[in-house]
């Protein structure tokens, strides 16, 4: 989002959002802020990104996660924050300032940088003094510190740059091709971005004089009548803003609001402010734990291999005492009859020739009962250990299925309730209820029979607790993350095998496998599918049960 890009968004915002009231300002994500405004007609949000790859602002439609916990600069924001009086770009910078009435009866100032890694929103009082900002730091780009308690200073502009706005004249050799054109306006004049440059300079190609094209620029700059573009240059997408003469007569995306042009490039961003704003942020705390528990795992494993030696090790022990009569202090090794193989057979034990023949007989007693102590504990940590990241494999699949915010939400709080996501081993002391009814798909099998499915772990708890009888049949793909499925079966009534099937090919269908010819798919009744105390949403042992193996099938589900 250049410079002129910025300045279209300016121009939006100040018609569509003067004077209106603060309703609510939240964090989707860490850097992330979003403001819930009233109008006096209607109710709008304005979104602002502060990712060194992806800074913006700009109005959504959709509405974004609301976390369980509201972040420390949110907090503030609503505290201090009542009205926003007018919206102004910061001349010829990638900076927005948003005036404010505050609730103190003080005005502020919350001036957004959309400067890659200096990004920042910075809350100003009236004396010009930092309140708080999203991003604490010691020195930015500028080298200016952005703390609380220090003046607000503005990015230093460029003093070898010639302003936009007033005429200057081509030089020669910047007309020489559309490279030396390009590197010429880069260079030279303020404000300037690489893809209005590259814009100006790429219709050098078909014959246009650049004096006309600069011309053309300066006068929609000066009279505030850019059109934003979402621009193609290589293999990247860019946001800027032309005259209207510059677009293509068929980008019918040109001429729409800033704001929707910039939500389409936002929604195909990987971890944009809208849409998918907090899935990567979900995932990569999957992805961390389980990195986490996978070294964990290794090293219990390696425990288990040290136990295992020193269980053999007492058998030595037994056959040092055995053989004391023929050991004395001073040997290293004792070569001795193994009284425990069948045939017997000569085994070498290494000695501590230190010790005496009893000494190393009790070192190795003393290993085997530390083994035999240890081998309980570490068997309940591996087992619990391989629990949780057959869970978080449940929830990294749920992530990659879900396509609706409240789906996002859900597995949201189930992570911050068991301590994977939101910075701390606790829940927060106070977060959202969550629905007290997931959505859960369904559909009619051929015979007419119900299935419900669910769409993520608290789906499939909730298809356990409350959907689930002892006569239903329960589905799920086998050695693999899945949805939970349930096929409704009045008491004493037969289910052909083609229903079975059916349901089975949908558990598959909303699986890992998904894309596999064949998937193989748990058939059990519902009474022998038992949910373990203490476990984490979603997660059921099976005491009884069949696998069929079926193609996969992605069906809509039905209204409800």
């Amino acid at each position: 989002m250049d410079v002129f890009f910025i300045q279209t968004i300016v121009a939006e915002l100040t018609r569509r959002l003067g004077g209106s009231r603060v309703d609510k300002i939240y964090q989707p994500g860490a850097e992330t802020i979003v403001f819930n405004l009233w109008t006096g007609r209607e109710k709008l949000r304005l979104a602002g990104s502060f990712h060194p790859d992806r800074p913006g602002l700009f109005l959504i439609g959709s509405s974004p996660l609301n976390p369980p916990a509201p972040h420390r600069f949110a907090q503030l924001l609503r505290a201090r924050l009542a009205r926003m009086l007018a919206v102004e770009q910061v001349p010829g910078e990638r900076a927005v300032e948003m005036k404010f009435a505050g609730r103190d009866q003080h005005p502020y100032r919350l001036v957004a940088e959309f400067l890659g890694r200096s990004a920042n929103l910075i809350l100003v009082d009236e004396g010009g003094f930092i309140v708080d900002c999203l991003k604490r730091r010691n020195a930015d780009s500028w080298g200016r510190t952005v703390k609380p308690g220090q003046l607000y200073q503005t990015p230093g502009r460029p003093q070898d740059r010639h302003p936009l706005e007033e005429f200057l004249p081509v030089p020669s050799e910047a007309s020489t091709g559309e490279r030396a054109f390009r590197s010429w306006l880069q260079a030279t004049l303020l404000p300037m971005s690489p893809a209005a440059a590259h814009a100006l300079s790429s219709r050098m190609g078909s014959g246009a004089d650049p004096e006309d094209l600069l011309a053309q620029f300066r006068q929609a700059y000066v009279q505030g009548t850019l059109r934003p573009v979402l621009l193609q240059v290589g293999n990247r997408k860019l946001l800027t803003a032309l005259p209207a003469a510059f677009l293509e007569p068929d980008r019918t995306g040109s001429l729409s609001s800033p704001s929707l042009v910039a939500e389409t490039y936002f929604l195909e961003r990987p971890g944009g402010v809208v849409g998918d704003r907090n899935r990567r942020q979900l995932e990569a705390a999957v992805q961390k734990r389980v990195r986490r528990l996978e070294e964990r795992f290794r090293k219990l494993e390696q425990d288990r291999d040290r136990q295992s030696q020193w269980r053999k090790e007492g058998k030595w022990g037994e056959l040092i005492l055995a053989n004391l009569y023929r050991l004395r202090r001073g040997m290293n090794e004792a070569v001795v009859e193994d009284l425990f193989e069948e045939p017997m057979k000569m085994v070498n034990i290494p000695l501590d020739q230190a010790l005496t023949p009893q000494e190393n007989a009790v070192r190795y007693l003393r290993r085997k009962a530390r083994a035999e102590r240890g081998r309980r504990h570490v068997d309940e940590r591996l087992e619990s250990t391989r629990g949780e990241i057959a869970w978080l494999n449940t929830v990294a699949f749920s992530l990659e299925e879900a396509n609706h915010p409240e789906e996002l939400q859900q597995i949201e709080l189930e992570l911050t309730t068991q301590g994977v996501f939101g910075g701390n081993s606790r829940a927060p002391a106070r977060k959202p209820a969550p629905p007290s009814v997931p959505r859960l798909n369904q559909t009619r099998s051929p015979e007419g029979l119900v299935l419900f499915w669910g769409n993520n772990n608290r789906g499939n708890d909730y298809l356990y607790r409350h959907v689930l009888d002892a006569e239903d049949l329960w589905f799920h793909a086998h050695g693999m993350p899945g949805a939970h499925l349930v096929l409704k079966v009045e008491k004493g009534r037969a289910v052909p095998e083609a229903e079975i099937l059916f349901a089975a090919g949908i558990a598959g269908g909303y699986s890992r496998g998904r894309s596999d010819s064949r998937v193989e798919v748990m058939v059990a009744r519902g009474k022998d599918v038992r949910k373990p105390k203490g476990a984490p949403p979603g997660m059921v042992t099976v005491s009884s049960y069949r696998t069929v193996r079926v193609p996969p099938v992605r069906r809509e589900p039905e209204p409800d």
